[in-house]
């Protein structure tokens, strides 16, 4: 019955740091994913942004329902680390009279 145990115990010591390992390299390959991926999603918002704020500007106003999809994706792109790029989108296209 040591003997047994003794098995267990070393392959225990054995095997923790081999697993602990793996998960430790799984947990950064999964971080530099969610990164990209994030950057990707950031650069896809600006592109959409910028989209609808050069259709609303040559129009010359803006539809309720657009102002607020443009301030939800904007928001969204602020919290993935956007910069103040959009911001100055944001200002301008808040100006526009608001027609539906």
């Amino acid at each position: 019955m040591d003997r047994i145990i003794h098995i267990i115990i070393d392959s225990y010591m054995v095997g923790l740091p081999i697993v602990l390992t793996y998960l430790a390299y799984s947990m950064r390959q999964s971080k530099k994913a969610r990164a990209k991926n994030s950057c990707a999603t950031m650069l896809l918002l600006r592109v959409q942004l910028m989209q609808y704020h050069d259709k609303a500007t040559n129009r010359g106003h803006i539809s309720q329902n657009e102002l607020q999809t443009f301030l939800d994706m904007k928001n969204v792109y602020n919290a993935l680390g956007g910069n103040c790029f959009v911001e100055q989108l944001s200002n301008e296209i808040k100006m526009l009279p608001i027609k539906n």
